[in-house]
């Protein structure tokens, strides 16, 4: 098991854990400031949904591509030909090569029958165990598709709504595969206050603006925990005091490829920079605002220095 993938997991599980444990929520708060700042932040969240936008792009160029020439998913089962579950960590801390592939590569071999979609790979506290299933979506990083879940419920995964996999589509962000699990799990609204608090802890906007805008909700039906709102603002305060660091820590991650790992922490920077666009709509402080508005620039140039590989 390779210490970093390890980390990144153990981190998603102690969230999770903790959502997973939460009290009913106190007397709502107060709501008309909150929708005053909800305009503020707009522009921001655009961006976002810009970004996430051209990420759809970018996978339909490669697929499109993949049609005309040795795909790097054949590539990689020559790679490895025999695969066991409790590989699929280790190999995705080392290949850089996998990850833009990781859902095709695990469904091509549940596909190949070296792994099952409902086999555990790994067990996480409080969440339990997580099947091959859980982990495709769970460490997609932006690349799951619809397509993919489709073919996850061809395979026989038993895809459903339980806490455990309410917490894993937390950590879904593409709309459309938000709607299509929704839709297959037969969830309402008795989870969308769940899902509103789990999109908050995993830095999810995808599933805040589902609950928000498909499903009708607003948020003074939907109120967040105040436990949940401490511990992102926490997450997020954490996150720029070691923005300065952040180069030193990648280079002496020496247990995992180089590449993987500013992926891996570009994917959390980016949890990070959305739970601070969202802590600015629900905040009704001033001096919190503008404390989040400034973590969200500093954690968007320190994105940007990382996509151009400088410090």
């Amino acid at each position: 098991m390779r210490l970093f993938l390890g980390i990144v997991l153990a981190l998603a599980a102690v969230i999770g854990a903790w959502l997973l444990t939460m009290d009913t929520p106190p007397a709502e708060l107060a709501t008309a400031k909150k929708e005053v700042l909800a305009n503020a932040v707009a522009d921001e969240k655009q961006d976002v949904e810009e970004q996430m936008q051209q990420q759809a792009e970018a996978a339909t160029k490669v697929n499109t591509q993949r049609a005309t020439e040795t795909s790097a998913l054949e590539q990689a089962l020559v790679r490895y030909p025999n695969v066991a579950v409790e590989d699929i960590q280790t190999i995705f801390a080392e290949d850089p090569e996998l990850i833009g592939i990781r859902p095709d590569f695990m469904l091509a071999l549940m596909e190949r029958g070296d792994i099952a979609p409902n086999q555990v790979v790994v067990s996480a506290p409080r969440m339990g165990p997580l099947t091959a299933s859980m982990f495709v979506i769970a460490n997609a990083r932006n690349s799951f598709t619809v397509e993919h879940f489709e073919q996850l419920l061809s395979l026989g995964s038993d895809i459903n709504g339980s806490e455990t996999w309410r917490t894993v589509m937390a950590m879904e962000n593409n709309p459309t595969v938000l709607d299509k699990w929704y839709q297959h799990a037969s969830l309402g609204p008795e989870v969308h206050e769940e899902l509103y608090n789990k999109a908050l802890a995993f830095g999810n906007l995808a599933m805040h603006d589902y609950l928000l805008d498909d499903k009708g909700g607003t948020t003074v039906d939907l109120k967040i925990e105040p436990m949940n709102k401490a511990m992102a603002s926490g997450m997020v305060r954490g996150t720029v005091e070691n923005l300065d660091g952040l180069e030193a820590q990648l280079a002496e991650s020496a247990e995992v490829n180089s590449e993987v790992a500013r992926a891996e922490v570009a994917h959390f920077l980016s949890m990070r920079h959305r739970q601070a666009i969202m802590l600015q709509e629900l905040t009704d402080d001033d001096k919190e605002l503008e404390e989040m508005k400034e973590a969200t620039q500093k954690i968007a140039d320190k994105l940007l220095q990382l996509s151009q590989g400088s410090n």
